[in-house]
């Protein structure tokens, strides 16, 4: 079946190895295993190399998902200064991680990794932070011994 177009010719080459892949996967991952075994420090050594060569390519890579470049990531790092957009402080091992509207993917600002953690706990929602600003508010005052909580967890 020659293809004159190039795409065509593309796709159906790839349809035949997604049927090959279909019909002999486990083969295959056999072999792929055995593989990586036996060639452990070679992979390695490749990976190192590609690394090392392409120092930024991951970086780049998990940035571009939420709709981000090595430029913007960049600009809004000096802008905040290396800091946390929320608490302020510096990223651990000086990274920030790019924080991003998850409805949207829209980029919003860089943050440390505890306080990307949190916003991820609370969905991104301003309710659930307020409640978890009252609840803190709530306590603040009391000793740790008065909260019902505490109280409650060690009679037991």
């Amino acid at each position: 079946m020659p293809y004159k177009d190039p795409d065509k010719k593309r796709e159906a080459a790839r349809k035949a190895q997604r049927k090959h892949y279909k019909a002999h996967r486990e083969e295959i991952k056999a072999k792929q295993q055995l593989y990586r075994k036996t060639h452990l420090e070679r992979l390695k050594l490749t990976k190192e190399r590609y690394h090392a060569k392409n120092p930024n390519i991951w970086r780049e890579l998990g940035l571009r998902r939420f709709g981000w470049t090595l430029e913007t990531y960049t600009a809004a790092f000096v802008e905040q200064k290396g800091l946390c957009a929320i608490c302020g402080q510096p990223g651990k091992d000086g990274k920030l991680h790019s924080d991003h509207d998850h409805s949207t993917d829209t980029p919003r600002g860089l943050l440390c990794i505890n306080c990307n953690t949190a916003l991820g706990g609370f969905k991104d929602n301003p309710d659930n932070l307020k409640k978890a600003m009252e609840y803190l508010e709530k306590y603040k005052t009391q000793e740790i011994s008065e909260c019902p909580a505490f109280y409650t967890a060690t009679t037991s």
